[in-house]
């Protein structure tokens, strides 16, 4: 995986860090009847904006699965895709910043 590879998904992982941060301010206000922090309006765009991201992430992180050897790649494959939150992180941290074996 390249440096600008690892850079999309570093920046779409904070991505979903940074709207999972932004809902608990329209959420949490809400159970206690008090108005919300943030907008809706501002919580549809951006919960857009990560969708985009995440699937962008979702996109490099496969490919790079692909092109590895390694061992439980369908199960690597459905933890990224159902699991994404959770699978895409880890396998990032596990394999994926590490550089191809057969890469030049």
């Amino acid at each position: 995986m390249s440096i600008v590879e690892q850079r999309i998904i570093w920046l779409g992982m904070a991505i979903m860090l940074g709207y999972l941060v932004v809902y608990q301010f329209f959420l949490i206000p809400q159970f206690s009847g008090n108005e919300p922090y943030v907008g809706e309006a501002a919580i549809a765009y951006l919960g857009w904006f990560t969708v985009g991201m995440t699937f962008a992430c979702v996109v490099l992180v496969l490919r790079d699965l692909k092109r590895r050897d390694i061992s439980g790649k369908p199960a690597w494959f459905i933890g990224i895709v159902i699991f994404t939150w959770v699978g895409l992180p880890y396998y990032f941290f596990k394999h994926a910043r590490r550089p191809l074996p057969n890469a030049i």
